[in-house]
């Protein structure tokens, strides 16, 4: 993925997950890096969806979405994703922050109106 190449990375961990959905649940965010290098966020929150839909606990992807919906300014669905982190793993200080930085979003976008 450190290659210049992202394209071909992305090619090659699609047929992977093509071949085996549940080799190892972090190609899910391997592959969202590598469509976000191409500045593709939609595929990279499929990306990141469809690997929560295989591993429904997979934490990192839930983080990662959440960001990447907080840079889309989309909130509220951050705000799920950084809740789930929450209830996953109450105790990992990353699902508060983003949490925080949603709320922040909001207020901000709010205010804006």
């Amino acid at each position: 993925l450190d290659s210049d190449a992202p394209k071909k990375c992305i090619q090659d961990l699609n047929e992977l997950i093509e071949l085996d959905p549940s080799y190892n649940q972090t190609i899910y965010v391997v592959l969202s890096i590598a469509y976000r290098r191409e500045n593709d966020l939609n595929s990279s929150l499929r990306a990141l969806t469809k690997g929560i839909q295989k591993f429904p606990k997979y934490v990192e992807a839930y983080q990662a979405r959440g960001q990447i919906n907080i840079y889309l300014k989309k909130f509220e669905k951050a705000l799920i994703d950084f809740q789930n982190v929450i209830n996953l793993q109450p105790y990992n200080g990353s699902g508060y922050i983003g949490q925080a930085d949603s709320m922040k979003g909001i207020g901000n976008f709010k205010g804006a109106l």
